[in-house]
């Protein structure tokens, strides 16, 4: 019987930082033909509307977009525009993207294309906490002035990202409260060795942390909370959603997985994008 052998994916690969590298590297070790566009002012010369065009496969960033407007793109002066790239793609086309905004997750469907958010899988979600609070804790030894070892930290948050920073900073002897939402969350966090306070009694743990690290993207802080850190401790915003400009101990903690692993950053997105196309996963 003769094999039939298919014909190997275009993908285009725009925007997003120098994780898109390795994920370019995966793919083509796949047998895909890989395009990449956009990861820096130099490599961009090319006209992405004409790349686009002879792409069937698209991978867009995480996230797809920080203003709402044009493509994550934090290497080049001129973003394309969320809505130029809509008007480029065709029936048929696979768009792979990050977080992508409800409006434009409808347009692409409106297009008669098949939308992937990788970035709300659990595939992607759950390692890439791994990766996000290895980074925090990497950017933690650098920005403090003791080791970590015995020292206090408060995690704001517990879901995937504090379970995974909670875990870690236990491991490395540092004694660790979390303020949580659900009782369920601070039961599970006293079970792991930490102790655990309700949000509305955040305020009287603040000052005696020496690191204290935000995994929630809602403003809990204030001027009054930032009095009641002590001065050398730290405030490490991984969500993050403080400019930096109301506290001067705060760092702010975007992107830590292409910071600190950007290979393994890279790889996951092409694991899980592999993996949502051959239906090991659901698609958004």
């Amino acid at each position: 019987m003769m094999e039939i052998k298919q014909s190997p994916a275009n993908v285009l690969l725009m925007g997003g930082d120098g994780r898109m590298y390795y994920t370019a590297e995966a793919l083509a070790a796949d047998g895909c033909r890989v395009m990449l566009w956009g990861q820096s002012e130099e490599g961009s010369v090319a006209s992405w509307t004409q790349m686009i065009t002879q792409a069937n496969r698209l991978i867009l960033p995480i996230p797809l977009t920080r203003d709402g407007v044009n493509l994550f793109a934090p290497n080049l002066k001129n973003p394309p525009a969320l809505a130029d790239l809509l008007l480029m793609l065709r029936a048929g086309q696979v768009v792979a993207a990050g977080n992508a905004p409800e409006w434009f997750a409808d347009e692409v469907r409106e297009k008669g294309c098949l939308l992937i958010d990788y970035g709300s899988s659990e595939g992607y979600a759950v390692p890439n906490a791994l990766a996000t609070a290895e980074g925090a804790i990497a950017l933690a030894i650098e920005h403090t002035k003791m080791v970590l070892a015995n020292s206090r930290a408060l995690v704001l948050g517990f879901g995937r990202i504090g379970k995974q920073l909670c875990r870690l900073l236990c491991a490395m002897g540092v004694k660790v409260t979390v303020c949580a939402r659900k009782e369920a969350d601070r039961v599970y966090a006293r079970t792991m060795g930490c102790d655990s306070l309700p949000f509305a009694m955040m305020g009287n743990a603040l000052g005696r942390q020496e690191m204290v690290f935000n995994t929630v993207p809602r403003r809990l802080m204030g001027a009054d909370e930032f009095a009641r850190m002590s001065e050398d401790a730290v405030f490490f915003d991984l969500a993050p959603i403080y400019d930096g400009s109301e506290d001067e101990r705060i760092i702010r903690c975007p992107s830590l997985p292409y910071r600190f692993a950007p290979k393994t950053a890279g790889i996951l997105v092409h694991g899980c994008v592999r993996d949502l196309l051959d239906g090991k996963g659901e698609e958004a």
